[in-house]
Parts: C-alpha cells; sequence; structure tokens
C-alpha cells in the first residue's frame, strides 16, 4: 500500500507581498511542489497538493494529485488576514481527519510569508496549533524578504530549525527522508 502525503501550501498574497516579495513567493512555492513530486516519484509515494492563499481571504484550493498540479503565479494584494489563513486550514485539516481512511494520511504544510499580519490572528493561531491534526503535521516556514515576526513562524513550525529561507527549500527533502525514511 502506498504512503499519502498532502503537501498544504499555505501562501501569503496581500499587498505586503507586491513586488519582490510575490515573486519570490512565487519562486519558493514552485520550488517546493518540484522538491515533493521528485521525492514523491522516487519511490511509492502519493502526494496530493492543496492551496491556501491568504490576503483579504482565504480559501482552500481543490485537492489535486501533485504530478498533475500547475502552479499559477499569484498576485498581491489586499490585508494580511493571517487569522483566516489559520482557520481555513484548521478547517480542512479536521475536516480530513475524521473521515475514515485520511487518518492515516501524513500531512506536510508549508507556510510562505513575510510574517506582517494585519488581522488580530491570536485566537485562530491558538485554535489551529492546538489541534491534534496540526500537531501530528510536518510543518515548514518560507521567510519570504525581510520577516518582520520570526517569533510567530516559530511557533507555526514547533522547531526553528523548520523556518527557513528559500534558498534553503531543499532542506524539506531531509524533512521527507527522515519522514519517509523507505522512500
Amino acid at each position: 500500500m502506498r504512503e499519502k502525503l498532502n503537501l498544504i501550501i499555505v501562501v501569503d498574497t496581500s499587498g505586503s507581498m507586491k513586488g519582490k516579495g510575490i515573486g519570490a513567493a512565487n519562486d519558493a512555492v514552485l520550488n517546493v511542489i518540484q522538491a515533493v513530486d521528485s521525492f514523491a516519484r522516487s519511490g511509492s509515494l502519493e502526494c496530493s497538493v492543496i492551496i491556501i492563499p491568504y490576503g483579504d481571504d482565504a480559501s482552500c484550493s481543490a485537492q489535486s494529485p501533485i504530478s498533475e498540479y500547475v502552479w499559477n503565479d499569484a498576485s498581491a494584494s489586499g490585508v494580511t488576514s493571517f487569522g483566516k489563513a489559520c482557520e481555513a486550514l484548521r478547517t480542512f485539516l479536521d475536516s480530513r481527519s475524521c473521515h475514515p481512511g485520511f487518518e492515516d494520511d501524513k500531512n506536510l504544510i508549508v507556510l510562505f510569508s513575510d510574517g506582517t499580519s494585519t488581522d488580530d490572528y491570536t485566537s485562530r493561531f491558538c485554535h489551529l496549533i492546538e489541534s491534534v491534526p496540526f500537531q501530528r503535521a510536518d510543518k515548514v516556514a518560507v521567510v519570504i524578504g525581510r520577516c518582520h515576526d520570526e517569533e510567530t513562524l516559530a511557533a507555526f513550525t514547533g522547531d526553528t530549525r523548520w523556518v527557513l529561507t528559500p534558498d534553503r527549500i531543499e532542506e524539506i527533502q531531509t524533512l521527507l527522508f527522515e519522514r519517509f525514511p523507505e522512500q
């Protein structure tokens, strides 16, 4: 039986990412998708991708097999509703965890952010990090540009080792080799 991995990409598309920030985020997202796809193809890992962009709002895309997924560059506008992103992510994880057959899926959540937020995200962030499916997931934060809140990104990942810059994205494969040693 093939192991299953959901690559969940949470990407800041707010106005603070305009210019070089959104360009760097688009490049970094594509690099992560390619790295995870390459890892999955090298073994017997079945991988899907889910995208949660957030700016004025946050929404969860339909789940797609990573081998068929095409990343379309995001554009930046609006406020940074990190709290809405946390809520959308928690809703997705909770909905998956209560369906038979999905409880064994592994989740890799990759957050791309410049670390700024314009909403009061604290309570929704706390609800997210307290949820069991989130705690079971592997988490990485990719810092885009000059980060203004590395403390929150470290709290998101639970381990400062997994707060990365775009030039360190290849380290995600280290995480995957740790999680899936049989690959």
